[in-house]
């Protein structure tokens, strides 16, 4: 059950951030501000690192000794995947689209899950079902009225056409 909590807790904060990063866009390009958040993120990174081996928490030599080079290989490349592909193109992508937040955030946020109820069953052999599959294509659905039916959408580039 602690779990649904931390999630919550997760999504709240998943869910005020593009708030405050938009504001943050308006001044400071999206490379400036994705590459200023990753120092943050790492200097946090260092400090919960630094508590894990005071208090005798931290178990990276442990999973080392049954994961070897892979592990290491899996916890560097990992982050790496995130920052670069990820935090990278979502910040270009608040940077650049002014309009509105809510398709840059509903794709960057919604896709990711039907991303990993694909590629769960590949790797981890995890069930998937009629019920996620149905989520699955009502999540497209949504996102793709949301995003083409937004108000707030800048319009085609077709339009201005002369």
């Amino acid at each position: 059950m602690m779990y649904l909590v931390a999630s919550l807790f997760s999504a709240i904060g998943w869910g005020i951030i593009p708030l405050i990063d938009r504001y943050s866009s308006r001044y400071v390009n999206g490379l400036t501000l994705a590459s200023t958040r990753g120092l943050t993120f790492g200097l946090c990174a260092v400090i919960v690192f630094l508590v894990l081996l005071y208090r005798k928490q931290n178990n990276l030599e442990e999973g080392y000794s049954k994961r070897g080079k892979l592990l290491i290989f899996l916890i560097i490349i990992s982050p790496m995947i995130g920052f670069l592909v990820g935090h990278l193109g979502y910040y270009y992508a608040l940077n650049s689209a002014r309009s509105s937040i809510v398709q840059i955030v509903l794709i960057s946020h919604c896709l990711p899950l039907i991303i990993v109820c694909l590629l769960s069953p590949i790797i981890y052999k995890d069930k998937i079902n009629w019920q996620v599959i149905l989520g699955i294509i009502l999540t497209l659905i949504g996102v793709s009225l949301t995003v083409i039916y937004n108000p707030n959408r800048e319009p085609s580039s077709s339009k201005h056409l002369n």
